[in-house]
């Protein structure tokens, strides 16, 4: 068995030795808990290490005011353990990291995401060094509502035989009449920190980081030149280099895909109000993985007086973008809600086994008698006794 994390669907032989000895199929299923607060293990779980991942939840992006720029939510740390041994039949507890909300107030911070465990014995996160009881994924902390960035889930204070820290949310800017907000920062995924977000500088609003080992959201521009703009707010892709949204001139940023942030919004002529776009889902862990943060919204003139709303951070784990203020207006943009955590477990499992052969009346078996019995799994026949 290798610690490498396969993609949605490849096959992972983790009791190659137990089934070449006894002649024994087996096969690696999925769980993925993103609920409820116990798991009972299945009776035909094998006794393999298996391979548990735990990621935070997002924090929420900021809400600013005329004169502060909110700033996007930081993304959920990543953990994963490979010592934990499961039996059959018993009750396992965990935790799912809710995301933080986005701030629906002026000048208010987001909210931080929560932490995402599992342990196989008592009822509360593992400590560290408790890898062969479970896992810890810390979630990341709520945007900031004028100017600073936001940490995403420490890597250092998660528990885990491999830990990731998710990205930062990224700080927003502004003076009066021009409120940007800042991306929010991407998840910790299977290969690396999660991507930070982009920091607003004045004149767009930033994009979201990319999933675990995917690249930071861009940062807006600081002067208002059309061109710069072309290049500046794009959502950070994800680990493979791809994912990314699109930023949104007079228009909503696009939503990142695959773990890819989410693009910021700029709004060119100041005469209508646009969102970023939603940080992309994650898709690794058989179809469920590390989410990419949201874009920054963009102002408004006067008349509508609301900023546009930060992106929602991507399932699993991303961080909000940080929504902005109208020019000449009062009321901003909500920030982007950060996005819950989630659990995956992989384990090897026995198929049904079924008995061959006849036995004696009342399941009786005389003393040193032999019986010609035999177990069936999914096809394969071993001589081997049963009790």
């Amino acid at each position: 068995m290798t610690n490498q994390i396969p993609n949605t669907g490849s096959t992972v032989t983790m009791a190659a030795v137990y089934d070449a000895y006894y002649n024994i199929p087996t096969a690696t299923q999925y769980t993925v808990l993103t609920s409820g607060t116990t798991w009972v293990v299945p009776n035909n779980v094998a006794p393999f290490s298996t391979v548990i991942v735990a990621i935070g939840g997002g924090g929420g992006g900021a809400r600013g005011t005329s004169t502060g720029g909110p700033g996007g939510g930081g993304g959920g740390g990543f953990s994963l353990t490979t010592g934990v041994v499961l039996t059959p039949g018993a009750t396992v507890y965990y935790s799912i990291g809710s995301g933080g909300t986005g701030a629906t107030s002026n000048n208010t911070a987001g909210g931080a995401g929560g932490d995402t465990w599992l342990n196989i014995s008592v009822n509360s996160a593992p400590t560290a060094g408790q890898t062969t009881l479970g896992v810890l994924a810390k979630g990341g902390a709520g945007g900031l509502p004028n100017s600073g960035t936001a940490a995403g889930g420490a890597a250092s204070s998660g528990v885990g035989t491999t830990t990731y820290s998710g990205g930062a949310g990224g700080s927003g800017t502004g003076t009066s009449g021009n409120i940007y907000g800042g991306g929010g920062g991407g998840a910790g995924g299977n290969r690396g920190n999660g991507g930070a977000g982009g920091n607003a500088n004045g004149y767009a609003g930033a994009g979201g980081g990319g999933a675990g080992e995917g690249s930071s959201g861009t940062n807006g521009f600081s002067a208002a030149t059309p061109s710069v703009a072309y290049t500046a707010t794009n959502g950070g892709n994800n680990a493979a280099g791809t994912g990314g949204g699109a930023y949104g001139t007079n228009a909503s940023g696009s939503a990142g895909t695959a773990g890819g942030g989410g693009g910021g919004a700029w709004n060119l002529y100041y005469i209508n109000s646009f969102p970023g776009g939603a940080g992309g889902p994650g898709a690794i862990y058989n179809g469920v993985g590390s989410g990419g943060g949201g874009g920054s919204g963009t102002f408004g003139a006067a008349s509508p007086t609301t900023g546009g709303a930060g992106g929602p951070g991507g399932l699993y784990g991303g961080g909000g973008g940080g929504g902005t203020t109208a020019s000449g207006g009062s009321a901003a943009g909500n920030g982007g809600n950060g996005a819950q955590g989630a659990i995956i477990i992989m384990y090897v499992v026995y198929p049904a086994m079924s008995l061959n052969g006849t036995l004696g009346s009342n399941i009786g078996i005389a003393s040193g008698a032999t019986t010609s019995l035999s177990a069936s799994f999914g096809g394969r026949t071993t001589p081997y006794p049963y009790q």
